[in-house]
């Protein structure tokens, strides 16, 4: 098999293959390959109807799982440890299909906590009804009393002012490596949104107060899972990050009906993983590293 890297131009072939897979964790999505596409080095081939992708990174080379059109789970592994002639390495395998890979091959797994996702229920996301919720409506509430603020869908007559307001969001702020990675992959998503939302069912919405931009939202919908790729709101406006959350969820819901929201992984990043907890999910899909011995 020949890899190569993953541009722009290859979207409409891998969504060909992404259409096809059935799990709820965000490696599976569209947006979430391309935006980490660079950072991680990710490259693939396609053989027998069947996707390859992988990683090279300071940890080697990793595999992710193959979709493929017409082989099995276990077929398609099967060529791919054929493939590499050797130990196979795999990343981010949802838990759901670890007996089946464990029933077939001899392998070892590795729980990685850090890049597990979080799964709510989208009528407790779209409600936040209940004493448990009390935090994220007081929040929402001093929001609506301060503000005259409005929501209104991205497009092409409003993309540069979200733009200009991703360019300045983080100005001031010491950011690691992957931080700094996520917001430049941010504003690649921003220039070439108009080609993503011509293939995949993308939402995206801005929230204004007095005209000016103070947040925006960009979720990706696929199987019955609304995923959360990007939310960015200025910590200035109180409340800003649960009414942009609130309000764009339900704007979406009016014209999707999910099921389940994917707020994607924490990263091991303690801040992260203290706020997408206190959303309470209904899940955390856990993801193991494989060794295919």
């Amino acid at each position: 098999m020949e890899f190569k890297k993953i541009e722009i131009a290859d979207i409409p072939v891998f969504e060909s293959f992404l259409r096809h897979q059935p799990y709820k964790t965000c490696d599976f999505t569209l947006l979430a390959t391309y935006m980490w596409a660079n950072y991680f080095n990710y490259e693939f081939a396609i053989k027998n109807d069947t996707l390859f992708a992988r990683e090279r990174s300071e940890k080697g080379v990793r595999y992710f799982l193959p979709i493929s059109k017409k082989l099995s789970l276990v077929e398609s592994l099967t060529r791919l440890k054929e493939f590499v002639a050797a130990e196979v390495d795999l990343l981010s395998i949802p838990e759901c299909i670890i007996s089946e890979i464990d029933g077939a091959f001899n392998a070892s797994f590795e729980l990685n906590r850090d890049w597990s996702d979080y799964l709510y229920n989208a009528s407790d996301m779209l409600t936040l009804s209940g004493k448990k919720y009390n935090k994220k409506r007081n929040l929402i509430h001093q929001f609506e009393k301060l503000y005259q603020y409005e929501l209104v869908p991205i497009s092409s007559e409003n993309i540069s002012e979200v733009i200009q307001f991703a360019q300045t969001e983080d100005n001031g702020e010491e950011l690691s490596d992957l931080a700094r990675y996520e917001s430049e992959a941010t504003l690649n998503v921003l220039k070439n949104y108009a080609t993503y939302d011509a293939h995949i069912d993308l939402y995206g919405y801005v929230l204004y107060v007095d005209k000016k931009v103070v947040g925006f939202e960009i979720c990706e919908y696929r199987n019955d899972v609304l995923f959360v790729h990007i939310e960015k709101a200025d910590r200035n406006y109180k409340g800003a990050h649960q009414i942009l959350f609130w309000l764009t969820l339900n704007a979406i819901h009016k014209i999707t009906d999910f099921k389940y929201v994917n707020r994607e992984e924490d990263v091991g990043d303690e801040g992260l993983r203290k706020a997408k907890l206190s959303y309470y999910p209904i899940e955390i899909l856990n993801k193991y590293d494989v060794k295919l011995l």
